[in-house]
């Protein structure tokens, strides 16, 4: 063992020299402590020992979100422990405040953030977003000329809205401000129905919006209850009714300048009118509902977590079925049930056959999707939606974040857990002891909404109307893509997983037929089961519903093959060209 004996000065020359290796938490002592009482050793041999307990955070090199997390919002634990004092040892009150400064620490310590307190519900980029490299996306041909054809050509998916009122603009405008993916797809309807589905958008994202907002009715949450009850019957519709104060952005602005969207509602046929109100009315009293509900560890149950589904997503489901309906443009047979039974949807006595099954099916599978991928974001947001009746099968401890811990998604087992190539001994000792609940609960997750697919195909093969097909179709198929992505994937727990850019072209792309939708879901699956773990707790699960699924589209899925390897070709060369021009003439 060396010694050597050193000035101030020459300890800090020392610690610079970025050859030498030092423990952050020496780092962190030198820094805080060492350092002042170097400085007055006099004073420093008379000071008394500390009673408060300091939690440090180390340099931004030793800490995850690039030391993002300083120390001013760092938890001192002295003040938790006065705070507890005060408190009956044993009591709920004493138990629920440990719980929450644990969770608020865990919460930080995920997001990278300066304290989850700062964090508003319903915002994006609270933690980060799992990017795939230009290189990559790049390399995939077929990928990179369907980004190309939707991007230049006007064709891929039309915009047929026809503005004749500064109303109208207002609300184009905001649809495609507030929207990050229903947009182009809205847009491209037959005109009449475009203006029915666009007000329904715009109505429900206001709804949402008030719903959202965890800083305007911090303290007065019975007046956001009043809001979203009153929201159909009162707001909706009333030309002299807007809302400052609630929301950010482009969603404030919505509700700034919400009697432009009365009035365009005003102007639809009184059957669009009562289906977005009546949704708008349920969606707005089953958000009261769940105002007052803590939902810091999910939802109780699988029955509440598919009502939970049903109330934010189910309920779209029918409500555009009874639009598309009142437009004349499709048949009755949407409205009917499928293989799923809903305990929310009427019985098929009660219904003459119109249980709108299928559609609640269809809106579901979406929802679900949304939230297995969104895990850690609800999660460092406060309100959660995994249910609790499916983790704690494979957590160890009643705490839903113990998921996002790195010895639960298998760090240094996993390729996507650990950079086990670039340091394979830290991997093997990362790897001990380490286990895989958390993937084992998402399998489960993504087994379990896979379920839904068969109703959902059935669906679309009902649909008569192209832009009616396409509208719905693209993000069916995009929910499957994004399944696949996560399933099996540790990067869920430690962010927000996305598919590729140029796949999500290729999706839209091909969603314009069944067949091209039954090619991916075909794909999809398939894939899914054959990364399918063999130890995985829930593998009969994931193959059955895989399995299903590739029964159902298997046949349409290979008699496009051949038109995929000429699509392949196509685009070698289109790409070849492309490159070939830039160099001659830009290069």
């Amino acid at each position: 063992m060396a010694i050597d004996w050193v000035s101030a000065d020459e300890l800090q020359a020392k610690m610079a020299d970025r050859s030498l290796r030092w423990s952050p938490w020496f780092r962190v002592i030198v820094r805080e402590m060492l350092l002042p009482w170097w400085a007055d050793l006099k004073a420093a041999w008379k000071m008394q020992p500390r009673e408060r307990i300091f939690r440090f955070d180390a340099f931004a090199e030793h800490v995850k979100g690039d030391g993002s997390q300083s120390g001013l919002s760092a938890t001192e634990l002295a003040d938790i422990c006065a705070a507890e004092s005060k408190l009956e040892w044993g009591s709920s009150e004493r138990r629920t405040l440990c719980l929450k400064m644990e969770n608020e620490a865990r919460r930080r310590d995920l997001s990278g953030k300066g304290g989850a307190a700062g964090l508003k519900q319903g915002a994006y980029g609270k933690v980060v977003t799992h990017k795939h490299s230009k290189l990559d996306q790049l390399m995939r041909l077929t990928e990179v000329s369907a980004a190309l054809y939707v991007k230049f050509v006007p064709s891929a998916l039309p915009n047929k809205l026809v503005h004749t009122s500064d109303d109208q603009r207002f609300c184009d405008e905001k649809l495609g401000q507030v929207s990050r993916s229903f947009a182009a797809v809205i847009r491209q309807l037959p005109d009449e129905l475009a203006w029915d589905i666009l007000i329904f958008y715009l109505v429900l994202r206001a709804l949402d919006t008030i719903e959202d907002d965890m800083d305007a009715f911090k303290t007065t949450p019975q007046v956001k209850c009043d809001h979203l009850s009153a929201f159909g019957d009162k707001y909706l519709g009333n030309e002299n009714w807007t809302m400052d104060g609630v929301g950010e952005g482009a969603e404030k602005d919505l509700l700034r300048g919400f009697d432009a969207v009365s009035r365009v509602f005003n102007t639809l046929p009184a059957a669009s009118q009562e289906v977005i109100r009546d949704i708008t009315n349920k969606m707005g009293a089953g958000m009261a509902d769940y105002v007052s509900v803590d939902l810091g560890q999910g939802t109780v149950d699988m029955a509440s977590y598919a009502r939970y589904c049903h109330m934010v997503a189910g309920l779209v489901g029918e409500g555009l079925t009874r639009a598309f309906l009142a437009r004349g443009l499709e048949e009755e047979a949407i409205a009917g049930q499928g293989e799923m039974e809903w305990a929310f949807c009427a019985s098929v006595a009660e219904s003459g056959g119109k249980t709108l099954g299928l559609a609640n099916s269809m809106g579901l599978f979406l929802q679900k999707t949304n939230i297995i991928r969104d895990y850690l974001e609800d999660y460092v947001d406060g309100r959660a939606f995994w249910p609790a009746e499916a983790w704690r099968k494979f957590a160890r401890t009643s705490e839903l974040g113990e998921l996002a811990r790195p010895t639960a998604y298998g760090a240094g087992l996993y390729a996507a857990a650990f950079d086990s190539k670039a340091d394979p001994l830290g991997a093997a000792i990362v790897g001990k002891g380490v286990r895989t609940s958390a993937i084992a609960c998402l399998n489960f997750l993504v087994a379990d909404a896979l379920e839904l697919v068969p109703d959902a195909l059935t669906y679309l093969g009902l649909l008569r109307t192209d832009e009616v097909f396409r509208f719905c179709a693209i993000p069916q198929v995009m929910a499957i893509a994004t399944l696949e992505v996560c399933f099996d994937n540790p990067q869920v727990f430690t962010g927000v997983v996305k598919i590729r850019k140029g796949l999500a072209a290729r999706l839209i792309v091909d969603s314009a037929s069944m067949q091209g939708v039954h090619y991916w879901f075909y794909t999809l699956a398939k894939q899914i089961a054959i990364r399918c773990p063999a130890d995985d707790p829930s593998r009969k699960k994931v193959l059955a519903a895989t399995a299903r699924i590739i029964q159902i589209t298997e046949p349409a899925a290979r008699a496009t093959a051949t038109s995929r390897q000429l699509m392949l070709a196509f685009a070698t060369i289109a790409v070849a060209i492309l490159a070939f021009m830039y160099q001659q003439y830009l290069g």
